[in-house]
């Protein structure tokens, strides 16, 4: 019984490839190799390793982003979480992306650590710590540096910087201290990456320890949170303005996501 065409090749191409096959590598070329099958030879192309650029600035992530959008059949989108800002090149089966990083201002840092616990500190500490890890200027430390401890004994601490010129000098005993605030308000950058260091405002309680003759602070519940919100909130609508039809001149607005993609 003859066997027909169709089955014969079909017969053929299955013992082609029950041949084992061998890898012929190119020197010097990571990506292109050659396999050879029986007496065929056919080349090969591994694809690019995954792409991961880190990248300065906001406006580096739109810059590349609208210069992907360009090129024909991608499809960008850019995602943003509390921790950074994030380019994916094409949202298909592959990871190629950029990244900027959010890295946390040293302001940012200290406010955390007031809104996870109350923290102590010794009068000097804290003028040190409002001075040098949240900028407060020098008026609103003058409350703090001239403050006099004055014990039952009549012994009394005097802080004094040697500055004159900042106010009237404020008495605190164990039984008057009402000239000392309750709470303040903070205004600083939460983020040190370039271009977003805009000023949030964040309030802490502040309470005296007057045994131990020590300032107790801790963020009023959800301020930092809030703020965190708001320096968010602020970047999505800057990517959305900027990555907007209108503003690229592209048929399409470049999606723009809160969240983020891996």
């Amino acid at each position: 019984m003859e066997m027909k065409t169709e089955a014969l090749e079909l017969l053929q191409h299955t013992a082609q490839l029950a041949q084992k096959a061998e890898v012929i590598e190119v020197p010097n070329e990571k990506r292109l190799f050659f396999v050879r099958i029986g007496d065929q030879i056919h080349s090969l192309k591994s694809p690019p390793a995954v792409r991961a650029h880190l990248l300065d600035s906001l406006a580096d992530v739109v810059t590349l982003a609208i210069a992907t959008a360009q090129i024909e059949g991608s499809q960008p989108v850019v995602w943003h979480s509390r921790s950074k800002v994030q380019l994916i090149y094409d949202d298909s089966d592959r990871r190629d992306c950029a990244t900027m990083l959010l890295h946390a201002s040293r302001e940012h840092e200290t406010l955390a650590a007031l809104d996870a616990s109350a923290c102590n500190y010794s009068q000097d500490k804290l003028i040190r710590m409002l001075r040098f890890e949240l900028g407060v200027d020098s008026v609103r430390l003058a409350t703090f540096r001239r403050l006099n401890w004055q014990s039952n004994d009549g012994l009394r601490r005097e802080i004094d910087h040697g500055v004159s010129g900042l106010g009237k000098e404020v008495l605190a005993r164990l039984d008057n201290s009402d000239d000392l605030p309750d709470e303040m308000t903070f205004r600083v950058p939460l983020y040190d990456v370039p271009g977003e260091r805009a000023l949030y405002s964040v309030r802490c309680g502040i309470e005296i320890d007057t045994v131990n003759r020590e300032f107790i602070l801790q963020l009023l519940p959800g301020e930092l949170s809030v703020a965190e919100e708001a320096a968010r909130n602020d970047i999505h609508e800057r990517l959305l303005g900027a990555l907007s039809k209108a503003a690229t001149g592209l048929a399409d607005d470049i999606r723009v996501l809160s969240g983020t993609a891996f």
